[in-house]
């Protein structure tokens, strides 16, 4: 592996076990050791962000595949047995959070870098170096999605009701929303990923991409909310007020 390009080596990785997930579906955790041995092996941040990025993913997409055996197992607090087949829900989603918190840790080298260095792995789309220009974008963009697919330590749902904070706190626009005191707590993760990243876009002053994300913000507690989702319009509308001289 020394002598290889590492992101050819992720690929090869990532390739040989979507189809091994396919064949045998019971038995696909390989990967998770593979991608493990790798990050020692990382020649900068870049390689491991995005490692721990897709660390985490994986293991929300293996959780998800089992959710509803997962969930039946009694959560374990002192121990993480060696087989993952054995873990309790809790562990899932510590892993999970371990790997996407580490994967956004390092801003100030990660905005240094773009996505386009790292083009053997990321498929680019045609907005991506005008909405998503630094390889941090794209991390934060992961973290964020990812994050959505993630339950509760217990395996339940999300809603906005455990957040601690009301319907009327959460719908504010990027600039109030960052000054927010968020709860430190599981079932606020995403939100708070999206404050930290309206923190870092608006510091450099990307309204583009602060739309955007407002819109995905949006669409995130209309999930999780029956009231804020028959209210959606309203929101919509004090966005547009607030960036019409924008020409996203």
């Amino acid at each position: 592996i020394k002598d290889k390009d590492i992101q050819q080596v992720i690929k090869a990785y990532l390739h040989k076990d979507k189809y091994k997930i396919i064949i045998d579906r019971d038995d696909n955790i390989e990967i998770f050791a593979d991608l493990q041995g790798l990050l020692p092996l990382a020649q900068n941040e870049g390689e491991k962000a995005l490692l721990h990025s897709i660390l985490g993913e994986l293991y929300v997409n293996y959780y998800s595949l089992d959710r509803w055996k997962v969930n039946r197992r009694t959560g374990l607090s002192d121990i993480v047995p060696d087989d993952m087949k054995e873990w309790s829900t809790n562990i899932f989603v510590n892993k999970a959070t371990e790997n996407l918190d580490a994967s956004i840790k390092n801003a100030d080298i990660l905005h240094r870098l773009t996505t386009k260095e790292y083009a053997d792995i990321i498929l680019l789309g045609n907005d991506s170096e005008k909405y998503y220009p630094t390889l941090y974008d794209f991390m934060m963009n992961r973290a964020i999605q990812t994050a959505k697919l993630l339950p509760t330590h217990e395996g339940n749902y999300i809603y906005l009701n455990d957040t601690g904070l009301t319907i009327d706190q959460l719908s504010v626009p990027a600039d109030e929303y960052v000054k927010l005191a968020i709860p430190q707590q599981q079932s606020n993760m995403v939100l708070k990923y999206y404050q930290q990243y309206f923190t870092d876009l608006l510091a450099r002053n990307m309204l583009s991409s602060v739309i955007l994300t407002e819109l995905d913000k949006a669409n995130y507690m209309g999930n999780l909310s029956y009231e804020f989702q028959n209210n959606k319009s309203d929101f919509l509308k004090k966005l547009q007020s607030k960036y019409q001289d924008n020409n996203t």
